[in-house]
C-alpha cells in the first residue's frame, strides 16, 4: 500500500558540544551548522557574566593529543631544576602535535570540532595581562587564578618550591576560607592537587602557611596568588620547542622559544638565556619554518636579528637604522 500526501522528510543529527570551564565544570550546549566559534565562546560569557572578553578564547586537544593537564613543552629526559620546574613528567612525550588548538572565532565549530568525539572545547585564557591585578571585575581576575593555577598543575608555569609553599596556601584559602581545627583534619592539604609530582612535605608546609592566612577572604588571596605569579618569566608563556646548532652532534641541550605579555623569550634546557621585549621588537617575519625577528638594543645603536630555525637557531648583528 502507498499513501500519498506525506512529504519524505531527512533525518537531521543533532550535535552536542562539551564545554570545560577552568573550575572543571561542563556546560552541554547544542551546536548548530550556522554556529561559529564565537557563538560557542558567547555561551560561556553569558553563563560566567563575562565583561572583559578579550582575554579569553576556546580550545581544542586534536584526536590522540595529550588532555589539558599535560604539558609537553620541553619533556623528555631532562633533568629538572626543581621538583617543580619547567616540563612535563617524565616520559611524557614531547610531540608536537600535543599542543591544543584555538577555536577559529569566525570559522563553523562543527567543521572544526567534527574529527572529535564527543565535541569538546576548553574555555580559557588566550591573551594574558601583563598585570592581572589590575584587571577590573574580579570575576576576570578568578579565571586568571583558575588559569594560572591549572598552567602550574600542568607543569607548563615553572614553580620553585619556596613559591610554591606560599602559593598552595593561598590556593587552599581561597577554597576553603581560614583555618579551622575542627573541620580541617591532618593532612586536609593532601585533598587538593596543585603540582605535578606533589609531595607530603609540600601539602604539610603549604597547611602550615595556610594558617597564617586567617582574615584573607577569598577575592584578596586570589589577588596575592595572581601578586606573585605575574613575575615568573613563564606566566601566560607558550613554548615551542627548537633546535640549535652549536657544532657539537653529541648535544643533548633542549632550547624553546616562547612568547608571553612581556616579550619573546629564549631558553636552555628550562633556563632563560635571552628575552625580547616587545618595546624592542621592531619586526617579526615568517620564513618557511624560519621565524625572524629585528631587535633594537638597548644602546639604540644596532639591531640584532636572530633567526630561530625550526631546524637551528642562528644568530647576526647588522647595522641598520631605527625606524621612525
Amino acid at each position: 500500500m502507498m499513501c500519498f500526501g506525506l512529504k519524505d522528510r531527512k533525518r537531521v543529527k543533532t550535535n552536542y558540544c562539551v564545554i570545560v570551564l577552568l573550575d572543571d565544570t561542563q556546560l552541554v550546549h547544542e551546536l548548530h551548522p550556522s554556529s561559529s566559534g564565537q557563538d560557542l565562546l558567547d555561551v560561556v560569557i553569558k553563563h560566567l557574566n563575562l565583561l572583559e572578553t578579550s582575554y579569553f578564547g576556546l580550545k581544542y586537544y586534536p584526536s590522540g593529543s595529550a588532555s589539558r593537564h599535560q604539558y609537553n613543552g620541553m619533556a623528555g629526559g631532562q633533568q629538572q631544576q626543581s621538583p617543580y620546574a619547567l616540563g612535563a613528567p617524565s616520559g611524557q612525550s614531547s610531540n608536537q602535535n600535543q599542543q591544543p588548538v584555538w577555536l577559529d572565532m569566525e570559522r563553523s565549530a562543527i567543521k572544526q570540532l567534527r574529527d572529535i568525539s564527543p565535541m569538546t572545547v576548553h574555555f580559557g585564557v588566550k591573551y594574558y595581562a601583563t598585570d592581572p591585578c589590575k584587571l577590573a571585575e574580579e570575576i576576570t581576575r578568578y579565571q586568571f587564578f583558575l588559569q594560572c593555577k591549572q598552567d602550574i598543575l600542568s607543569g607548563r608555569l615553572a614553580v620553585s618550591f619556596e613559591l610554591a609553599i606560599e602559593l598552595f596556601g593561598l590556593a587552599i584559602q581561597s577554597e576553603l576560607g581560614d583555618y579551622d581545627p575542627s573541620r580541617h583534619l591532618e593532612n586536609y592539604a593532601s585533598e587538593f592537587q596543585f603540582v605535578p609530582h606533589q609531595t607530603l612535605e609540600l601539602e604539610q608546609r603549604a597547611a602550615l602557611y595556610h594558617r597564617q592566612l586567617v582574615g584573607q577572604v577569598p577575592a584578596t588571596a586570589e589577588l596575592n596568588f595572581l601578586e606573585k605569579v605575574k613575575w615568573l618569566d613563564l606566566y601566560g608563556c607558550q613554548l615551542h620547542l627548537i633546535q640549535y646548532d652549536d657544532g657539537d652532534p653529541g648535544s643533548a641541550d633542549l632550547y624553546a622559544l616562547g612568547l608571553n605579555p612581556s616579550g619573546v623569550l629564549v631558553l636552555r634546557n628550562r633556563l632563560k638565556v635571552a628575552q625580547y621585549l616587545w618595546s624592542r621588537i621592531v619586526k617579526t617575519k615568517c620564513q618557511g619554518r624560519c621565524f625572524l625577528m629585528d631587535v633594537i638594543d638597548a644602546a639604540d645603536s644596532m639591531e640584532q636579528q636572530r633567526q630561530l630555525n625550526n631546524g637551528g637557531l642562528l644568530t647576526t648583528a647588522n647595522q641598520i637604522k631605527r625606524p621612525p
